[in-house]
């Protein structure tokens, strides 16, 4: 099984008055999106929640989301 990994650029291509944010120009970089591990997540987790990650227990989902 081949598995792609995709890293998603996305940067601003046309200065919108209401939808650009904050200073951003054309050319600017907006986000960067890559694939992360479960094991990445976990520690990322961890780590943003400090020592409230053993009182917080597992994530869980918004009711409505599957």
């Amino acid at each position: 099984m081949l598995l792609a990994r995709c890293t998603a650029v996305t940067f601003v291509a046309v200065h919108g008055e209401y939808s650009t944010p904050g200073t951003l120009r054309v050319g600017d970089v907006y986000s960067i999106q890559a694939p992360v591990t479960a094991q990445e997540v976990e520690l990322r987790k961890e780590r943003a929640l400090g020592p409230m990650a053993e009182k917080a227990g597992p994530l869980r989902r918004h009711a409505g989301r599957p």
